[in-house]
């Protein structure tokens, strides 16, 4: 009988553990969101101190705003930055469906990531999503 209790107590904290760690995902998201959305034109060319998130992170700080685009017909949110020469980006999905992410054929290993660090596995964004940082960039984000 105690084994059963210990089992299922066992089995309740890592359930809570789960969905957990989702609300944090949407947390954070919901932070990284209210910041880019208030990134105005004037913004483009100058470096941000981004916003803090849990575990004391802050994956915007330093990076040059390079501008914004929405993919309307893909409801796809896009910010674009670059750090060291490296571009990078903050996307999110509006509406529902699947978005294609880019694919970098140089790396080897992870281009996307969630924004607690994790590496983001799905090769599609979706609005369940929430904020995705991507290293890959399409070139047509750029034109």
């Amino acid at each position: 009988m105690k084994k059963k209790i210990l089992l299922l107590s066992l089995l309740f904290s890592i359930v809570t553990s789960v969905y957990a760690g989702e609300d944090w995902l949407a947390k954070e998201s919901s932070l990284v969101k209210e910041y880019l959305l208030n990134l105005r034109n004037s913004d483009i060319g100058q470096t941000q101190k981004g916003v803090l998130l849990p575990y004391n992170m802050n994956p915007i700080k330093g990076s040059v705003y390079l501008g914004k685009l929405k993919i309307q017909k893909e409801g796809v949110v896009i910010f674009m930055f670059k750090k060291s020469n490296n571009k990078h980006s903050f996307l999110w999905k509006d509406t529902a469906g699947e978005y294609i992410l880019p694919v970098c054929e140089q790396l080897v290993g992870a281009g996307s990531f969630v924004l607690s660090g994790d590496v983001y596995t799905f090769k599609h964004l979706s609005k369940e999503s929430g904020v995705v940082e991507n290293i890959c960039q399409d070139a047509v984000w750029y034109r």
